[in-house]
């Protein structure tokens, strides 16, 4: 790459992170970020019903608190298999192994058989959807889930 060509990708960069930051950081069009949002909107939906629960003690709960475990492995379900990220990509936003993720997804499936926690599961993730077209609308772009 020759130095004419270098200063042009440094400017070009620049711009994008100019544009970026006033965007509030959020590029829908960038699959990180879009993989970001879409894991908050898993997080917010579970919070909301899990209310005693703050989102940092749902993403990282503490030994002692099964239910913010369980919390945990709702958002996960959520965004694997209801809001369709790819579970290696849930993965490196977890920091967990590929292994964790399944198990966490089929101990939300095993309680699936109860229809009291399959009604408040469906609503889980109805609220997470609902939180990802309010905020994908505020930004002038439509993704489908």
């Amino acid at each position: 790459m020759n130095q004419r060509t270098a200063k042009r990708e440094e400017r070009h960069r620049k711009l994008l992170k100019a544009t970026r930051s006033r965007r509030n950081g959020r590029n829908l069009y960038d699959c990180e970020d879009r993989g970001l949002l879409l894991a908050q909107c898993a997080y917010e939906a579970v919070s909301a019903v899990f209310s005693w629960l703050s989102i940092s003690e749902i993403r990282k709960p503490p030994r002692a608190y099964k239910d913010a475990q369980f919390a945990r492995q709702l958002a996960v379900r959520i965004m694997a298999v209801d809001l369709n990220v790819a579970r290696r990509k849930v993965t490196r936003m977890q920091g967990r192994q590929r292994r964790s993720i399944h198990l966490a997804v089929q101990a939300v499936e095993k309680r699936m058989a109860n229809p009291v926690f399959f009604e408040a599961y469906v609503r889980m993730a109805a609220t997470a959807k609902a939180f990802y077209a309010e905020r994908t609308d505020r930004h002038g772009a439509k993704f489908a889930l």
